[in-house]
């Protein structure tokens, strides 16, 4: 097996710098979530242990590209590689690997998009059943569509070895459309599971600078999307009779995918380590649930936005968390106050509408009597 210098292969130097820039972040964005998790004492969810998944099959995805570039001479051409580093074998090497980097690839994005959409429903999804079954709609298209591209890739070629071989008998669909075509799709797909949470983050009732801020968080994988468009290029750019040198920028951009992705899905979770090292208020998404005395915070599996408060620079005070109130979407409650006078009792009723949740009574009462051994009025 052919071990080619990083030296000699500029473009596989920058794969291979490049990406693992971007892993190393991945880790320390990954390693924030958890630790939020565990200053807010919450239990792991499936959200964070699907984006545990993911960074585990974008780990094995570079570990895969450096292969590719040191074993199977990605970023040289396929004719320098067979004169000067290994020959035929080495071409054959790189084939394997790519086949192996795409099937991580598909299955690095899919756990990505569920760890995003489960923490949808986790968030949002007591305040809206509509919104809660499109979710469950998209994790299930997303499921399907990897299964069908990954079972594309497999059958891509009859027998397999002819994707890496082209000396053996067989055939081979087009290499091109089975990244095009499945391209597009997924495009489509992550444009769709980062506007889901748009509309109900816009129905918040908060000040329109923490909203527009609060999405800002929600929909920077936007910016993913966009990075997916120009992979696309290269897809259709892509030489399959000198792929070793063609297909660097298209592993760069392919593998910063979901790497981008794993950043992305950390960032809704890790206001609360903001808040809780920094001062002031930040806002904090959160599904934690809790239990009540009457007096503090109350209800059993509340969800929604929290507002935390952070140390206030003083050791003589306590940080205490504030109430974590459900999402409610504005125009769906009506409050109603009733007051009546019953005897010397006044009470107030603030109720709401089916689906409220507010009933608030106050009770006054005055009796007045002559103190019998003084001889004076007291009001009780």
């Amino acid at each position: 097996m052919a071990d080619i210098p990083l030296s000699v292969n500029p473009n596989g130097r920058a794969v291979v710098i490049v990406l693992g820039v971007f892993l190393a972040l991945d880790y320390v964005f990954v390693f924030i979530r958890y630790w939020a998790r565990h200053l807010t004492k919450r239990k792991l969810e499936f959200n964070d242990w699907a984006l545990f998944a993911a960074l585990i099959f974008v780990s094995a995805m570079y570990f895969v590209e450096i292969g590719a570039v040191r074993n199977g001479g990605v970023g040289l051409h396929v004719m320098d590689i067979v004169m000067n580093h290994g020959g035929m074998p080495t071409i054959f090497t790189a084939g394997k690997l790519v086949l192996t980097a795409d099937i991580l690839w598909n299955m690095a994005t899919l756990t990505i998009k569920m760890s995003i959409l489960h923490l949808y429903i986790s968030v949002f999804g007591l305040v809206s059943k509509p919104f809660r079954q499109a979710v469950w709609i998209v994790m299930g298209t997303c499921v399907v569509s990897t299964i069908i591209f990954v079972i594309q890739i497999l059958v891509l070629c009859r027998p397999l070895a002819l994707f890496w071989d082209k000396s053996i008998d067989g055939t081979c669909g087009s290499l091109n459309l089975t990244y095009l075509i499945p391209g597009i799709i997924i495009t489509v797909e992550d444009l769709v599971v980062f506007s889901l949470p748009m509309p109900m983050l816009w129905r918040l009732k908060m000040a329109t600078k923490k909203k527009l801020g609060t999405m800002v968080v929600f929909g920077i994988g936007f910016g993913i999307c966009m990075m997916s468009g120009v992979r696309l290029k290269y897809v259709i750019e892509l030489n399959t009779e000198d792929f070793t040198a063609s297909i660097w920028q298209f592993a760069i951009l392919g593998t910063l995918e979901p790497m981008l992705g794993v950043i992305s899905a950390c960032l809704p979770v890790i206001p609360a380590v903001v808040s809780h090292y920094s001062s002031g208020r930040v806002m904090a998404w959160s599904t934690k649930g809790g239990s009540g005395n009457g007096t503090g915070n109350s209800g059993s599996g509340s969800k929604g936005l929290s507002s935390t408060s952070g140390h206030s620079g003083h050791d003589a005070f306590e940080r205490l968390s504030d109430h974590e109130y459900p999402l409610i979407e504005q125009g769906k409650t009506e409050s109603h106050a009733q007051s009546q006078v019953v005897g010397d009792d006044w009470e107030t009723h603030n109720t709401a509408a089916p689906g409220g949740n507010i009933r608030v009574t106050k009770q006054f009462a005055v009796d007045s009597r002559v103190h019998p051994a003084r001889g004076i009025t007291e009001a009780v």
